[in-house]
C-alpha cells in the first residue's frame, strides 16, 4: 500500500512539476521546436521512383531488391533542377539560333556554318548559345549519371556529354575564321574543339539511348531516344558529304531538330523521375 501511494503521489505530482519547470513561453518554444522537428522528418521522407540507381552519396536514397529506388528528397530536388536547366537552356539555344537567321540575312544558311554568326553584329548571341548548349550538356551529364540505373552505356554516355560540354564551352571562347579571311590560331582551335564537341555529343545521344533500355523508369523513352540516336549518326556520317559539296550549313542545321528533341525529351523524362510521389508506409513495403 505504501508503494502504491508513492506511485500515485508521484504520478499526480509529475504534471505539476513539469508545469512548474516549463512556463508558458517555454511550452510555446518547445512546441515550435517539436513542429520544426516534425517538418524535417516529413520532408526527409524519400520519393519512390522505378529506377535502379544505387545511392552512394548519402542523400537518403534507398535501393530495393526489385531494382527500384526510393529517391531521397535532396536527390529529387537536384535531379529536377538539372532537368529544368536542360529544358530552359535548350529552348534558349533554339531561339537564339533561329533569331540569328533573321538578324543576319546576309549569311547563306546552306554555305555558312553556325559558328560564323559569332563574328560580326550580334556575335554575342551565337556565343551565348554555345555557352548555353555547354551548360545543358553538363546538366544532363550529371542528371543521367544520378538519375539513370547503373550500366556501362549510362557511364560512357554521361562522360561523353561531359566532354561535349567542355569542348562546347571552348567553341564559344575561340572565335572562328570566316571563309576567305586569313587563318588564325584561334580559328584553328575553334574548328578543332567544335568538331570534337559535335562528334562527342552525337555519339552520346546514341550511347545514352542504349543505356535507357536497362532502367524501368526510362524504358518507355528508349525507342524514341534510340531513333534520334540513329538520326544523329546518319547526320554525322553525311557531314563530310555535304561539306565536300559546298553545303556544310545544311548538315549543321539538320542536326538542330535532332539535338533539341533529344535534349527536351530527356530533360522532361529526368523531371518525371525527380517528381515521383512520396510513398506511404504500405507503398514502401511493397517496393522493398
Amino acid at each position: 500500500m505504501r508503494n502504491l501511494r508513492r506511485i500515485q503521489h508521484n504520478g499526480s505530482s509529475c504534471p505539476q512539476r513539469r508545469s512548474a519547470r516549463f512556463p508558458s513561453r517555454d511550452l510555446e518554444t518547445a512546441s515550435r521546436a517539436d513542429l520544426g522537428w516534425a517538418k524535417n522528418r516529413l520532408y526527409a521522407v524519400p520519393h519512390v521512383a522505378t529506377s535502379g540507381i544505387a545511392d552512394k552519396r548519402g542523400d537518403g536514397s534507398i535501393p530495393s531488391s526489385r531494382g527500384h529506388l526510393l529517391i531521397g528528397e535532396r536527390l529529387a530536388r537536384r535531379l529536377e533542377g538539372l532537368a529544368w536547366v536542360t529544358i530552359v537552356g535548350t529552348v534558349y539555344f533554339v531561339l537564339a539560333v533561329t533569331a540569328l537567321h533573321f538578324l543576319r540575312p546576309d549569311y547563306n544558311p546552306t554555305t555558312r556554318l553556325l559558328s560564323d554568326y559569332a563574328v560580326g553584329p550580334y556575335g554575342y548571341l551565337m556565343t551565348s548559345a554555345w555557352f548555353a548548349l555547354g551548360l545543358v550538356s553538363f546538366a544532363l551529364a550529371f542528371g543521367i549519371r544520378d538519375g539513370v540505373g547503373p550500366s556501362r552505356a549510362k557511364s560512357a554516355g554521361s562522360l561523353l556529354l561531359g566532354a561535349a560540354a567542355v569542348f562546347g564551352f571552348l567553341t564559344g571562347i575561340f572565335p572562328p575564321d570566316l571563309e576567305g579571311s586569313p587563318s588564325t590560331t584561334t580559328g584553328a582551335l575553334h574548328l578543332a574543339v567544335g568538331s570534337i564537341s559535335f562528334i562527342a555529343f552525337f555519339v552520346a545521344i546514341f550511347v545514352n539511348s542504349w543505356g535507357f533500355r536497362t532502367d524501368p523508369a526510362w524504358r518507355s523513352n528508349y525507342r524514341a531516344s534510340l531513333a534520334l540516336g540513329f538520326a544523329a549518326v546518319i547526320i554525322l556520317a553525311l557531314l563530310p558529304v555535304f561539306a565536300n559539296a559546298g553545303w556544310p550549313g545544311i548538315s549543321q542545321r539538320a542536326a538542330i531538330p535532332v539535338v533539341s528533341l533529344w535534349l527536351l525529351s530527356t530533360g522532361n523524362r529526368l523531371r518525371s523521375v525527380a517528381r515521383a510521389k512520396v510513398p506511404t508506409e504500405t507503398s514502401v513495403r511493397s517496393v522493398a
